[in-house]
């Protein structure tokens, strides 16, 4: 009978058995004579992969059994091969928080590292084994990449360093771990500087992602509170464009001041837009609140030309139009400039009803609006009513 049969997706047995960490199997198919290694001419191929290109020791790695491992180390197979998309064992363990196999693949020989493991080989999108156990929160293995002597700061192919992704997953412990490796304040030798290919630093990430005591964490080793990606955006524009209120409440008020005042709340990204816009687009009412608070113009425009209460009235948001109207608890707000067009003379009534917003335009109206108003082109507010229900049949 052949050994080395594959199943439809190219799983011999020997790869079956280290899978579900069969030991006694593994050991019984690589030592079928008694000898140490089975040398039958049909013997157990131990370079076959799957379809994948996993071999049997990437399978135990990953599974995370140590005995089967160990079998297969004693056999001599390639500690350092790559599946098809370029992980390595070591990178499958670290995947997994498997400490005790990170631990017996760097320390085979019982010497502080073990020399056959290549810690550098990265797979095809960038991704180093310590990028994969920062990913998944598992700091005893970070800990021992870091004792190795594995690049802290090493960048996947999209830029992203492992203080990125740790930051980016909001695991707090790994991200303290990384910047106190050594039990210092701050443990200089990971760069908080490097921004991924977008330049986007782990501050944006965190704050994108709503991870606010891992904010705190980076903002107290130094981080750019005002630092923007290739587009303009800054830590606070990701907060706001997502409604992490916390998260904008704690760039606003920092040290328990009305408005903190390292950050620069009149930055605009590349097309114009404040943070207040951003917020505005995606109707985040509480976090607009909060901006206006600190003083931002209620007026401001992009470079289209548009404020914070077209956008709102792009977007149909209800709620928001309203408060933006009504943010004093009168009828009408008159710090919100409601005859602002934007570049092709469009009003936020003329945006309202293009989009068939009607409860928007019914406030609109109810403030005193112009219902004759016209953009550069000459279309009143009723013409965009008019185009947006023929576009509708």
């Amino acid at each position: 009978m052949d050994v080395n049969k594959k199943d439809k997706i190219g799983s011999t047995p020997l790869y079956l058995a280290c899978r579900h960490g069969c030991h006694d199997t593994v050991k019984y198919l690589l030592d079928l004579n008694g000898q140490a290694f089975n040398s039958r001419v049909d013997h157990v191929d131990t370079t076959i992969t799957n379809k994948k290109g996993w071999s049997a020791l990437h399978v135990a790695c990953r599974k995370g059994h140590i005995e089967v491992v160990k079998l297969l180390f004693d056999v001599g197979m390639n500690i350092n091969d790559t599946t098809n998309s370029g992980s390595t064992p070591l990178y499958m363990a670290c995947l997994k928080g498997h400490y005790d196999i990170v631990k017996c693949l760097l320390d085979l020989n019982g010497q502080e590292f073990n020399s056959r493991v290549d810690t550098i080989i990265k797979d095809k999108e960038g991704w180093s084994a310590l990028h994969s156990a920062c990913q998944n929160g598992h700091k005893e293995v970070i800990k021992l990449l870091n004792y190795v002597g594995i690049n802290i700061n090493d960048t996947t192919n999209r830029g992203s360093t492992p203080l990125y992704i740790a930051c980016q997953e909001g695991h707090y412990d790994i991200v303290k771990c990384l910047l106190d490796l050594n039990g210092q304040e701050f443990n200089s030798r990971v760069d908080t500087t490097i921004k991924d290919k977008e330049g986007w630093s782990a501050l944006h990430s965190a704050c994108r992602n709503g991870h606010k005591e891992v904010i705190k964490l980076l903002i107290n080793v130094g981080m750019n509170i005002n630092d923007t990606t290739n587009s303009g955006s800054t830590p606070l524009h990701k907060a706001c464009l997502k409604g992490h209120y916390d998260i904008v409440k704690c760039l606003l008020d920092l040290n328990g001041q009305a408005l903190n005042s390292r950050v620069n709340i009149t930055v605009k990204d590349d097309k114009g837009w404040s943070a207040l816009h951003l917020a505005c687009r995606n109707g985040h009412k509480e976090v607009i609140r909060l901006l206006i608070d600190v003083g931002m113009n209620l007026n401001d425009t992009t470079n289209r030309g548009s404020t914070p209460l077209y956008i709102a009235c792009q977007e149909g948001h209800y709620e928001t139009v309203k408060f933006l109207l009504d943010l004093n608890g009168q009828e009408f707000n008159s710090r919100v400039d409601k005859t602002i067009k934007d570049e092709e003379g469009w009003s936020a009534l003329h945006l309202a009803c293009r989009n068939g917003y009607t409860e928007v335009i019914k406030l609109l109206i109810d403030v005193g609006m112009n219902i004759n108003d016209t953009t550069n082109s000459g279309f009143t507010p009723l013409h965009m009513l008019v185009l947006e229900v023929i576009l509708k049949q």
